[in-house]
């Protein structure tokens, strides 16, 4: 799932015992020329990442993905799965290469937190200043009698119908949990316009704020007592730092926006 607007956007992902999130971070300026887009979606097993490249205004025929842990694979498919040895932080990245002709190469860089959680009634786990994101956590009941597991991540892509061209990304995906999660988000921006605003993009639809059932758009903000996720449960400013809280569905594969 991916989840709200940072003064411009972000988002986050999530599947059947698995949920993803990507969203982004506002940028100071639209960048020119071809930029390369890296993101996570959720993987079958604990430890173990989606990892996800796109370009912008670039064909790439080749990928080299260099998974932060020594471990490198070059591949002409965008998608690729990594499975972690242990938790731990890492950098991960992509290196796209377009054709002969063009001769052009792009990359790509994120920052990963892979963690795994203790069998227990919850859990939560956090990754700290990546970039202009200050903070990225989820909080999330967790099947009793296993250890869960979550992925956090921060870097450049575009959310698409929400954003003119990439920003920085976060993305949580989970694996283990058994209701809704508790997803907070605290980063810098350069300007407060647009922030009330939190696009949302999932493969599975969902209700956007004008009620319509969509795959991307504008995500309503929690109302009643029991609200139906994705939704915003709060957005709170101080300065040019921004925190947005979001309820978001384990086992649901959506992607969103800040």
């Amino acid at each position: 799932m991916r989840f709200p607007r940072l003064g411009w956007s972000a988002a986050v992902t999530a599947v059947i015992c698995a949920t993803g999130m990507v969203w982004a971070v506002p940028a100071a300026a639209v960048a020119a020329g071809p930029q390369a887009e890296l993101s996570i979606e959720p993987a079958p097993s604990p430890l173990s990442v989606t990892f996800v490249a796109s370009a912008f205004d670039f064909k790439p025929v080749t990928y080299v993905f260099e998974f932060g842990d020594g471990h490198t694979v070059k591949t002409t498919s965008p998608t690729v799965v990594h499975t972690y040895a242990k938790p731990g932080h890492f950098v991960p990245r992509v290196i796209e290469t377009g054709t002969a002709a063009v001769d052009t190469t792009i990359t790509a860089v994120g920052t990963l937190n892979v963690d795994s959680c203790a069998a227990g009634k919850s859990c939560t786990e956090t990754l700290h200043n990546a970039g202009t994101v200050m903070e990225l956590g989820v909080s999330g009941p967790t099947v009793p009698s296993m250890a869960a597991s979550v992925n956090l991540f921060v870097g450049p892509s575009q959310i698409t119908n929400c954003e003119k061209a990439p920003e920085t990304n976060g993305g949580v995906t989970d694996l283990g949990f058994t209701g809704n999660l508790t997803l907070t988000a605290e980063y810098h921006v350069t300007s407060l316009k647009g922030v009330g605003t939190t696009c949302f993009a999932s493969t599975v639809p969902f209700k956007n704020t004008g009620g319509m059932l969509v795959n991307s758009g504008k995500l309503p903000h929690c109302s009643g007592t029991t609200p139906t996720p994705p939704c915003v449960l709060s957005i709170h400013a101080t300065g040019l730092e921004v925190t947005k809280k979001l309820l978001i569905p384990p086992g649901d594969p959506t992607v969103g926006s800040l």
